[in-house]
């Protein structure tokens, strides 16, 4: 028990069966085999991402030159492919977003592991969003402090680009939005909050399924979508110890998204010596 206690996430070798008495020999010969189907499942999932990520998305890239040369060749309106091109664009959405959801494991964040500066996160991610906001004449607002948490820098990016990219699609022209980043009793608290229509209370824990929307495909936004952000974001603060709550913003009136993360964690440092 202390042997197995006393591994790591990734650690799926097989049990050094010396020094047992006889009687453990066979519930150490099915850990063992336990362990190699863990190992080896992980390593199909590992692969299976790798190859979807090549497989989906070229010949998603092919159809998009090629409905831009049809619309060209047969001068067509390009209001003629729009229904097709919006659902091209959705499918390639929903291709990204669930390899990401299955990029992050508890492994591979212990491997990834380092101290992280929320407020440079922060920062980097409104501006490689800022264009999509300013199209809709947007204003995004960051109140920061300088607050670092342990953890995957690619992963907590993700989780911010969510969470700022979802308030920007489904905000309405000239709304605002505000990222805050504090720190309080030990723990880093993230606030995204936005002057849209919001989420009704009755679907707060609902919004976090795989694939579900608000509204259906049909939603009053006509926004692209695969149901999968705040899926993604949720495991991702799962993943860092973490706490996500949905509220209704004061401030702003739309929906307010509040992450807390623990802003140490031995486990995590450990891993890293």
């Amino acid at each position: 028990a202390a042997t197995l206690q006393q591994r790591r996430a990734g650690e799926l070798e097989a049990v050094d069966r010396s020094g047992y008495p006889a009687e453990l020999a066979v519930v150490i010969t099915s850990v063992n085999q336990l362990m190699e189907r863990l190992a080896e499942a992980f390593e199909r999932e590992q692969r299976f991402a790798a190859d979807a990520a090549h497989e989906l998305r070229t010949p998603l890239a092919a159809i998009k030159v090629n409905l831009h040369n049809l619309a060209r060749e047969a001068q067509l309106e390009a209001h003629s492919l729009d229904d097709l091109t919006r659902d091209v664009e959705r499918m390639g959405h929903s291709i990204e977003q669930i390899l990401a959801l299955y990029r992050f494991t508890p492994e591979q964040l212990l491997a990834a592991s380092t101290r992280c500066d929320l407020r440079k996160l922060a920062q980097a991610v409104i501006i490689d969003l800022y264009d999509a906001c300013h199209a809709r004449q947007q204003t995004i607002e960051l109140e920061a402090d300088a607050v670092a948490v342990e953890g995957s820098e690619f992963a907590l990016q993700t989780l911010l680009r969510n969470l700022i990219d979802n308030a920007c699609k489904y905000t309405p022209a000239g709304g605002n939005i505000l990222l805050s980043v504090t720190a309080r009793d030990g723990c880093a608290r993230i606030a995204v909050e936005d002057s849209g229509p919001g989420i009704p209370a009755a679907d707060y824990k609902r919004v976090f399924d795989r694939f579900y929307r608000v509204g259906g495909d049909r939603h009053a936004s006509a926004v692209i979508g695969s149901g999968l952000g705040l899926s993604i974001v949720q495991h991702i603060v799962r993943l860092h110890d973490g706490r996500i709550t949905l509220l209704q913003s004061r401030r702003l009136g739309g929906l307010r998204v509040e992450i807390e993360l623990p802003m140490s964690r031995p486990s995590l440092a450990g891993a890293r010596t």
